[in-house]
This record gives C-alpha cells, structure tokens and sequence, in this order.
C-alpha cells in the first residue's frame, strides 16, 4: 500500500462508490475525495497518482486533469507536475478559455496534451487550397 500523507479533511456528501476498499466523497470544490482513515480524505486523483508512482505527492507537484474534468480520475487522464509549470499550463489554457475555445478544440483532438513534454499543443493542421488556374473558360 502507499503511504499516504494526511491531507486536509474536506466537507463533502457521501456517494456511495468505494475504491479499493475506501469510500469516495464529493468534495466542495467539486473533486471526488477518499477516505483512508478516520477524518483523513485526500483527493482521488492523488491517489491514483501516488499508486502509480509508488511514492506521496510531493508538496511541490500538482496533479493535472488533462481533459480539465476534475471528475475525470482515469490514470490516462491525470499528469504530475510540478507547481510552476501546472500554473503557467493554466495561464494558457485560460486564454483559449476566455475565447471559448479550448474544449471545443480539445473535443475535435485539434489540441492534444503531450505527455511526454507535459504541455498542450496544437496538431498541425494542413490545408489545402485549391489553386486558381488563369486558364480562359471554353
């Protein structure tokens, strides 16, 4: 088992679903949270995280939702940062976000998350013009 490091108990209503034995709650801000021993609940991407890497979240890193659905805890959907690139990630996608933009492009795979770098990044996309031919019409 991972060690898990005490975390802040969140308020939360109980949703009955269980992960490996603990049962999982909503948190306030929305996070789906865990209950490992009386009054300590950590957040279940952190846990999903911790129990891929073998090791606590250090208090330098933060666990990213790709897709940005906090709900969202499947191993493939979750990437371990560390705070100051998770915050500048953030600043990036706010400005798509400001234009409305960033989840129809993350949808239709025109935006993708490299996992390898840990950024976002556009496909590049090739169009194709058809080009106009001074032939005279016949």
């Amino acid at each position: 088992m991972v060690n898990i490091k005490n975390k802040k108990s969140f308020p939360c209503r109980n949703n009955r679903e269980h992960i490996d034995g603990f049962p999982v709650y909503r948190s306030y801000k929305c996070y789906d949270v865990i209950e490992v021993s009386e009054g300590c609940r950590i957040p279940l991407h952190d846990y999903v995280m911790q129990k891929k890497i073998g090791r606590e979240i250090k208090q330098s890193e933060v666990v990213h939702h790709i897709d940005l659905n906090k709900r969202n805890n499947n191993l493939d959907n979750l990437f371990l940062y560390n705070r100051s690139k998770h915050r500048k990630e953030h600043e990036n996608i706010k400005r798509l976000l400001e234009k409305n933009l960033f989840s129809k492009l993350f949808e239709k795979g025109v935006i993708y998350f490299d996992y390898k770098e840990g950024i976002y990044k556009m496909k590049d996309i090739e169009i194709k013009i058809k080009e106009k031919t001074n032939k005279p019409c016949l």
